[in-house]
């Protein structure tokens, strides 16, 4: 049973592309421009990358992570660390690793 459901949220991922609209990019980038502090971006669902390349292109933060079923995007800069894991399961990071988690 547990295969299938990992399956069915695969295929669902894949069907998603991963992708959300600019302006929804842009109403949370203004968001965590008017609250974000030094610390490390999570950017939870990450899709193809898309959301936490923006917010590493506009945002100075000490770090940037990016979790998702998905496999790393080609062209996702260095600087973003990739975890791909189900969202429906623990993911393993340290404590307070995350100022903002989008």
């Amino acid at each position: 049973m547990e295969e299938t459901i990992q399956k069915q949220r695969k295929t669902a991922s894949d069907l998603s592309l991963g992708l959300s609209h600019k302006v929804i990019y842009k109403k949370a980038l203004s968001l965590i421009k008017k609250t974000a502090r030094p610390g490390g971006f999570l950017d939870f669902g990450a899709g193809q990358g898309k959301f936490v390349s923006y917010v590493h292109d506009q945002c100075d933060m000490n770090s940037y992570s990016a979790v998702d079923l998905m496999e790393r995007p080609e062209g996702l800069p260095s600087e973003i660390q990739w975890i791909q894991s189900d969202l429906n399961d623990r993911v393993e990071v340290a404590d307070e690793s995350y100022q903002m988690i989008s």
